[in-house]
């Protein structure tokens, strides 16, 4: 019987909707919208405007559904679609967006009528900027008193004071069961929905405590939570940054729960939190003792110290401005080493000298919550700027007319040196340089002076002047003193040297090219190749004649140079003649005693010394001497025994040889 009845109704509301089907395919329906327009007011940086309720309808059956959407992304609707004339929340989260009138739609649909938009607008106004902060004032505390308990509705409790900054928050929390889904957070003023807590943490309906991060809840790892057990929440919220951590004691340990997590994104535009805000969805949480303190900053640096050019001799000084909580310490450093009582934000060094030149400086700023390091600043030390002065002076030249003379000069101060070369006091042209060569000189330009003036930015110096002289132009002459040489009679096997004497009378050194001789007999010496014989210089040709047979011999010994009478030529003449044999035949007495023989002896005067001229002991008393010459000798004969002893010499005896 209840089958019966059950497949009865269903055939009813079968036939129903078909029924209805068919008449709205033979109607026209629209769709109703209350209000037909809508407009929020927003200040940027500041809390999301309320939000607003829209109610739409359908001239038709009351179970059929209307879509709901928007054409820009900072229009939310609550919902995506909604029962026949019923309403919708509607909320604006200008997200990044600037001062200025932003303009969208709420697009309600419906598969049975024409579409219906309703404009919205909005318009943001500019929010003042917040001074800079410099200087981070030394951590303060303030707390709130009392609790506040949330059993399916919210439970807010102001903060002790408005934050603005950053701010270090610790409370209790305590959930009253396992799975209550409760939400505590921070909002601008008291919280009626989720959407208006910008920092959120969670006891989740699974038995774990997580964090908001925009629109996603996590944990770095799964914390479970235990009912009736009070957890002390730790968070360090970065209003600025729209950023916080948080953390949960676990006992004695202190647990992350997410770092650097962001606020939800209907909150990222606030510039203020002043509420805790509370909600157990599922069953009832305490939150109580909220304590908040300001976090110390770390320093940061604001203004890096800059690179110093400075003279030898003077002081450089760095300067660095640094950003934290105070109080902010500071510690200079030179090429990474502390620098003792450099402790200011401004440090000077002391007279620097070109050692300290590429330096680096950089400065450490500590306080309790870290440390900053400047990037580093380099100290260039220039050399004094020195006027010009003159190291070496340009030296007097001579030359020969047709010649070019050079003149050098070194000075000394800070470059760059300009130079510039005068002549008899007259600047000359292109002369800028520390040497300057002359053009050929003529005679016109002997006893000129020549100066230059050495100048730089500090000043200028002139030298001393130097004297150019310029000589007549060069000549090279060498002379001969005889133009022949005779040596007469030179016997065959000797020789018979005689000298020419060359000297140059011009007053250009000459150079020997060669010496070449003619004539059999005749070897020339004393001048070679390459020889240089200065003006005035002599050089002396020897030349030999050796006849090596007899008869008249002639020839020539010639020098060739590079002087303008070149070559010198010598004539040469001499006769060999024949050797003439001499001899000196000898005859003395027998000595008295009986002797084996006798010595011979020769010498070129008569008082000696005497000298043998026999080989062996004569044993005769005659002796003819072949090894002589014309001349006078004197001779004298001893007498020997068979013991070889000698007598003294006899009376000497002399013999010219013609």
């Amino acid at each position: 019987m209840n089958l019966r009845r059950n497949i009865f109704t269903a055939a009813i509301v079968a036939f129903l909707v078909l029924a209805l089907h068919t008449q709205a395919n033979a109607r026209v329906y629209t769709i109703s919208v209350t209000p037909g327009s809508m407009s929020f007011s927003g200040t940027v940086g500041q809390a999301v405007p309320p939000t607003q309720a829209l109610t739409a309808s359908v001239n038709a059956f009351r179970s059929l559904q209307l879509g709901i959407s928007a054409d820009q992304p900072w229009i939310r609707p609550s919902l995506t679609s909604i029962k026949n004339n019923s309403s919708v929340m509607i909320s604006v989260v200008p997200n990044g967006l600037a001062a200025g009138t932003y303009t969208g739609h709420v697009i309600v649909s419906s598969s049975y009528a024409s579409s219906v938009s309703v404009p919205v607008t909005l318009v943001m106004s500019a929010a003042p900027a917040p001074p800079p902060v410099t200087s981070v004032p030394p951590p303060t505390t303030s707390s709130t008193a009392g609790c506040i308990t949330s059993t399916g509705q919210w439970a807010n409790m102001p903060l002790s004071q408005m934050q603005t900054g950053t701010f270090h928050l610790t409370f209790d929390a305590t959930p009253q069961g396992a799975g209550i889904d409760g939400v505590t957070g921070l909002s601008v003023g008291p919280a009626a929905g989720y959407q208006d807590l910008g920092v959120v943490v969670r006891f989740n309906e699974f038995g774990n405590i997580d964090a908001k991060s925009h629109l996603t809840y996590s944990a770095d790892s799964p914390i479970p939570y235990s009912a009736g057990t009070k957890y002390q929440f730790i968070l360090d919220v970065d209003i600025a940054a729209h950023t916080y951590s948080a953390y949960v004691m676990i006992g004695s340990t202190k647990t992350t729960i997410g770092t650097n997590l962001a606020f939800s994104d209907e909150q990222l535009p606030v510039s203020s939190l002043a509420n805790i805000g509370a909600l157990a969805s599922l069953g009832t949480h305490t939150v109580c003792n909220a304590v908040i303190s300001t976090v110390p900053v770390a320093p940061s640096i604001t203004g890096q110290p800059t690179n110093q050019t400075i003279t030898a001799g003077q002081s450089g000084t760095f300067s660095a401005s640094a950003a934290g909580t105070a109080p902010l310490r500071y510690q200079w450093k030179k090429n990474g080493t502390a620098i003792s009582g450099a402790t200011a934000p401004t440090f000077t060094t002391p007279v620097a000298t070109s050692s300290d030149s590429g330096s680096q400086f950089q400065v450490a700023v500590t306080n309790d919550a870290g440390q900053a390091t400047s990037s580093a600043a380099i100290l260039t030390v220039t050399a004094p700027t020195l006027a010009p002065s003159i190291a070496s002076q340009p030296a007097s030249v001579a030359i020969t007319a047709g010649q070019t003379a050079t003149f050098s000069v070194s000075a000394a101060g800070t470059t760059p040196l300009m130079y510039q070369w005068n002549k008899n006091g007259s600047p000359i042209t292109g002369a800028t340089s520390a040497a300057y060569t002359t053009p050929a000189a003529t005679s016109s330009d002997n006893n000129a002076q020549f100066t230059v003036t050495v100048s730089n930015s500090v000043g200028n110096a002139t030298s001393n002047a130097a004297i150019l002289t310029v000589n007549a132009s060069l000549t090279k002459t060498l002379s001969a003193n005889k133009s022949s040489l005779s040596f007469g009679n030179v016997t065959v096997g000797t020789s018979s040297s005689l000298a020419v004497t060359f000297t140059n009378s011009g007053n250009a050194s000459v150079t020997i090219a060669n010496v070449s001789v003619a004539g059999a007999g005749f070897t020339p010496s004393g001048v070679s190749t390459g020889l240089i014989v200065a003006p005035a210089q002599t050089a002396t040709l020897n030349v030999k004649f050796a006849p090596a047979s007899s008869g008249s011999f002639t020839g020539s010994v010639t020098v060739a140079s590079d002087a303008a009478n070149s070559p010198s030529s010598i004539s040469l003449s001499g006769s060999g003649v024949a050797v003439v044999s001499h001899s000196v035949a000898l005859t003395w007495s027998p000595s008295t005693s009986t002797v084996a023989g006798y010595n011979v002896y020769r010498s070129d005067v008569a008082s000696g010394p005497f000298t043998k001229v026999n080989g062996s002991v004569n044993p005769v008393t005659s002796f003819t001497d072949s090894n002589v010459a014309s001349g006078q000798y004197y001779y004298a004969v001893t007498a020997v025994d068979s013991s070889n002893m000698e007598s003294s010499y006899s009376s000497v005896v002399s013999a010219l040889i013609p």
